[in-house]
C-alpha cells in the first residue's frame, strides 16, 4: 500500500476546520487504497510543547517516507505547504491536487 502525505494551509485560527477537512481527504484517500498520513495535531496546542525545529524534522520525515503528496486546495494560501510541494518535486514525489481530484494509488 502507498503512503500519500496530505499537506495544506497550517492556521492555528482555524485548527478544527483542518482536521475536518484532513479527516474527510484521508477517508476518500483510503477508500481508493492509499494509506494517507497527516499531520492532524492541535497546532495551536503543540507548538506549546514542541520547537520549530522538532517540528520541521516532523514534517521533513513525512516527506521522506511517503510515496506522494496530495495538497489541499488552500495550500496556495501557505508558505510551509509551497515548500513542501517544491522539496516534493525535488525527491521526485508524486504530487496530487485537490482541485483535481482524488488519485488512484
Amino acid at each position: 500500500m502507498k503512503l500519500i502525505y496530505i499537506i495544506g494551509e497550517m492556521c492555528i485560527a482555524k485548527a478544527d476546520e483542518r482536521i475536518r477537512k484532513e479527516r474527510d481527504v484521508s477517508l476518500n484517500l483510503s477508500d481508493l487504497g492509499w494509506c494517507p498520513i497527516t499531520k492532524q495535531l492541535r497546532i495551536d496546542l503543540f507548538h506549546e510543547v514542541c520547537s520549530f525545529e522538532a517540528w520541521q524534522e516532523c514534517k521533513n520525515e513525512l516527506l521522506k517516507r511517503s510515496d506522494a503528496i496530495f495538497m489541499l486546495d488552500k495550500f496556495r494560501d501557505s508558505e510551509g505547504a509551497q515548500e513542501e510541494l517544491r522539496e516534493a518535486i525535488n525527491r521526485g514525489k508524486d504530487v496530487y491536487f485537490q482541485t483535481d481530484g482524488y488519485p488512484k494509488p
